[in-house]
């Protein structure tokens, strides 16, 4: 049973809650054994590309109640797809779920605890398979991973030959299609990519910046849309990387770059107006983490060229403080700031993604429009006097 975007319980404290402490963790940008950094000028810098094929991100499933508790379990995830649920099942431990927009009441598997396999725990970084995988046309295998961010999963997707769902820590974190490098699978990914028309036209020479990698979705769009464009990927997760690069068809080429590196650090290390575009998707759970949002939009701008362009994708829920907060920023800084998302989002009925869009020039607000206005999944602006009145902490 599909939801309407948006409906889902309106409390997301205690998933905050649970990754307080490891949000405060990784705030700090210190190297674990799993997750060594690698600074993007430094002489041992990992650079890795894309065969040609796309990913989208997210999924939702619907499933059945958990047999112990007898309640419908769940995840949380960061955006909707437009297809049925497929089945999932539940890490020994823990209860299988459902994606939504930003969090629900549904348990969240431990923070701390490492994939298991037949009774033994994952070394971190070491990937697992679960099952025998693809055999005479059989569903490929689970595979599993831990890492200091959580426990990572690689689901297959029982719909579609080539889908992959990433979860991170039990919240789904991106869905990819090895086999079709249009499709961007959830809402909030396809709406970016809709935008990326108007803001990256096809054809165009540009540099890309993203901050945040997960599984890849977007760079990969844009590497089979439009090859001529550079991208630099910032991913803080070096098993995140592994993982692709061992089962999502990673390989190196000369114009994707992935740093291994936490953001807020990485981009110092950049040249003033290295980039035409940067696209920021990175999250702790459902949070961005505290040390990019804010005054690190004055390290965004110092990044982008002449027209270059920040869009930066906030996850809020009514009275939205978080993208009151964040536009705010963005109009102190950037001459035009607008923001799009799917229309019960815009229109303040239902928590969910919203993006932010911001420029020193005047952004093609009409073309923009137009583009997101059509597709699987429509979006909107924000209409002048609810984005000033949101920046106001209006609401």
């Amino acid at each position: 049973m599909r939801r309407r975007e948006g409906d889902v319980p309106p409390a997301i404290g205690d998933v905050r809650r649970a990754r307080a402490r490891r949000r405060a963790e990784i705030d700090t940008g210190d190297a674990t054994a799993d997750d060594a950094l690698e600074r993007p000028d430094g002489p041992s810098q990992p650079v890795v590309g894309v065969a040609p094929v796309d990913v989208g991100m997210g999924t939702r499933r619907s499933v059945p109640e958990d047999p112990v508790t007898g309640r419908t379990a769940c995840v949380v995830g960061l955006g909707h797809t437009t297809r049925p649920a497929p089945p999932a099942r539940a890490r020994r431990g823990t209860s299988a779920a459902l994606a939504s927009p930003r969090a629900s009441r549904c348990p969240v598997p431990p923070a701390a605890a490492a994939p298991v396999r037949d009774g033994r725990r994952a070394a971190p970084g070491r990937l697992s398979v679960a099952g025998r995988g693809r055999r005479g046309g059989g569903r490929p295998a689970v595979v599993r991973a831990a890492s200091s961010i959580g426990p990572l999963e690689l689901e297959p997707d029982p719909r579609r030959r080539g889908g992959r769902t990433l979860l991170i820590d039990g919240l789904v974190h991106g869905y990819v299609d090895l086999d079709d490098p249009a499709h961007l699978e959830v809402d909030y990914v396809a709406r970016i990519g809709a935008a990326l028309e108007v803001l990256v036209p096809r054809g165009a020479a540009a540099r890309v910046l993203h901050l945040g990698g997960g599984a890849f979705s977007l760079p990969r769009f844009l590497a089979a849309t439009r090859p001529q464009v550079e991208q630099t990927v910032v991913e803080r997760s070096a098993a995140i990387v592994r993982l692709a690069e061992q089962h999502l068809r990673l390989r190196r080429t000369d114009r994707l770059r992935v740093v291994v590196a936490d953001a807020a650090r990485a981009v110092r290390r950049f040249e003033d107006g290295a980039f035409d575009l940067v696209l920021g998707d990175a999250f702790v759970g459902t949070e961005t983490p505290d040390a990019l949002t804010g005054a690190f939009a004055d390290e965004v701008r110092r990044l982008l060229a002449p027209g270059g362009r920040y869009l930066w994708n906030v996850v809020d829920q009514p009275p939205w403080p978080v993208a009151a907060a964040e536009l705010a920023a963005l109009q102190e800084r950037f001459a035009h700031v607008t923001a799009f998302g799917g229309r019960e989002v815009v229109r303040g009925r239902h928590a969910g993604n919203l993006l932010l869009l911001a420029s020193a020039t005047p952004l093609p607000l009409d073309a923009l429009a137009r583009r997101i206005a059509g597709g699987a999944h429509p979006a909107e602006l924000l209409a002048a006097g609810r984005l000033a009145a949101l920046a106001d902490g209006a609401g």
